[in-house]
């Protein structure tokens, strides 16, 4: 008789579980590996900033050089994959935060690059 008791309060213990489990997996970010508080993942931060540094070195050559406005010819902008590791997750994700990181590099080197066009600084 008193494992029959035990049984309703294990069924509702059983539910109660799967649901909080369920909720934390909704709630999780499919750029990343783990739930969502607010946060960009990493993967992000990481493109981001592997797109911002070559970008940058891109745009300060062709800013330096004269050369076009044109953050589209470049290899490494077309490709976005690099320094994507397996373990970062997606690669379409890393791709596209490698992109704008690249784009925003290159504005700001293409601008430090024609001011400094040379070796001399223009205002």
């Amino acid at each position: 008789m008193h494992a029959t008791r035990l049984i309703p309060a294990a069924l509702a213990l059983i539910v109660l579980t799967s649901a909080t489990a369920d909720a934390q997996w909704r709630n999780r970010d499919p750029r990343d590996r783990g739930p969502v508080y607010g946060r960009r993942a990493p993967i992000v931060d990481i493109a981001s900033s592997n797109g911002f540094e070559e970008g940058y070195r891109k745009g300060r050559d062709d800013g330096r050089d004269r050369d076009r406005f044109d953050v589209r010819r470049h290899g490494r902008y077309r490709s976005a994959d690099q320094g994507y590791r397996r373990e970062y997750g997606p690669k379409d994700v890393y791709r596209q935060a490698y992109r704008a990181g690249f784009e925003r590099g290159y504005d700001a080197g293409y601008r430090d690059g024609r001011r400094n066009q040379g070796g001399r600084w223009r205002w």
